[in-house]
């Protein structure tokens, strides 16, 4: 059945169109991606927040064990997202790195330490010159 739209000639019909063959994803170029649950993880209240931070700890110890650093006991250590930590560093229980800190290569980190703001460095050792 068709009616008019006004006092026009243009008609329209009352059975419900379907407009969604005009907008697929691929008529404009998108993509579907599938990702893990955690990748997209939202934080709504206090408890998704701390699941979303207990995630991030683990993905960053294993990236950090991975690249070459020695976590000994990897649970009591807390990153922060700009941490950056070169190869062959010593990372000992109980350690939470706070904003601004980086370490070089070859570096202890103490037990029950608390970083921030700070770069590290090994120190440098000169030749002693005997007279």
């Amino acid at each position: 059945m068709r009616k008019r739209c006004c006092n026009c000639d243009r008609r329209w019909s009352t059975a419900p169109q379907s407009r969604w063959r005009d907008f697929t994803p691929y008529s404009r170029g998108l993509t579907a991606v599938e990702v893990d649950e955690t990748e997209v993880l939202g934080v709504n209240d206090r408890e998704q927040l701390h699941v979303a931070e207990q995630l991030f700890q683990q993905r960053r110890r294993r990236a950090v064990m991975q690249s070459g650093v020695s976590l000994v006991a990897a649970d009591t250590v807390f990153f922060s997202a700009d941490t950056e930590l070169a190869t062959d560093v010593r990372i000992e229980p109980c350690v939470v790195f706070g904003p601004g800190v980086s370490v070089g290569s070859g570096v202890r980190v103490d037990a029950f330490s608390r970083l921030e703001n700070i770069r590290l460095e090994p120190p440098v050792s000169e030749g002693v010159c005997h007279a």
